[in-house]
């Protein structure tokens, strides 16, 4: 119990030191900006119907996050600051679902929308998801072929019907609102699920780990995520 109690604070620990450069917020930004070869004193900020200036957050270097309640990309303009000079580009539809690139090779800036991703975005979030979440299960200590079994499959379920969500009702699963009662949800199936069915430990452990698995997942996976997206 101990032990139990020891990786909980761990990784609450690192949560506390990670969540806040989340915006304290644990879900998918409205708007990802991955820039190229920029000046170092470069500034980025959102103007929303001309006067809403959302905060960004420089999570990665080179990659800018903005946090915002909007689904669609109307009156909604990036503004950068640069080598002494403003610039203001128009955020477009595709730009919201597909990230923006915004380059400076040519010496001025150049904002253009990422490519579709939405396949790769789906199985880079599973595969993260499952390899996270497997990892924390073994820190609990839970080694049975069968818990691994009960994971696999409530993963896969839960997963599946949150991309759905995702892709199917844009609308509404593009709002901050929508996207953390969706987390909070998969947190409470899982660990219904796990508290029911796994049999090495108490249920009480179960759902501890439902909790943390799913904080490690959310934190790190973004992390990694992004950190893709800027390789690529």
């Amino acid at each position: 119990m101990k032990k139990t109690f020891a990786i909980v604070f761990a990784v609450l620990l690192f949560a506390v030191i990670c969540v806040p450069a989340l915006a304290n917020s644990p879900v998918p930004p409205q708007l990802e900006v991955y820039v190229d070869d920029a000046p170092e004193d470069l500034s980025l900020s959102l103007t929303i119907n001309g006067g809403e200036k959302p905060d960004n957050f420089d999570i990665i270097k080179g990659v800018y996050c903005f946090y915002f309640n909007r689904t669609t990309s109307e009156d909604i303009v990036l503004n950068v600051s640069a080598g002494g000079r403003d610039y203001s580009f128009e955020v477009t539809e595709k730009m919201l679902k597909n990230g923006a690139a915004l380059s400076f090779k040519s010496g001025e800036p150049v904002l253009t929308a990422r490519p579709s991703n939405a396949l790769m975005h789906v199985i880079l979030n599973v595969v993260l998801t499952l390899v996270i979440e497997f990892i924390v299960l073994l820190l609990f200590g839970y080694r049975q072929g069968r818990t691994f079994l009960i994971f696999l499959i409530t993963n896969l379920i839960t997963q599946g019907l949150y991309n759905a969500f995702l892709y199917l009702t844009p609308g509404l699963s593009n709002t901050l609102y929508a996207l953390a009662a969706a987390e909070v949800l998969i947190i409470v199936i899982e660990g219904l699920v796990y508290s029911l069915t796994f049999r090495e430990y108490t249920k009480g452990r179960a759902w501890c780990y439902a909790i943390i698995a799913n904080f490690a997942s959310i934190i790190l996976g973004t992390v990694i995520t992004l950190v893709i997206g800027l390789l690529l």
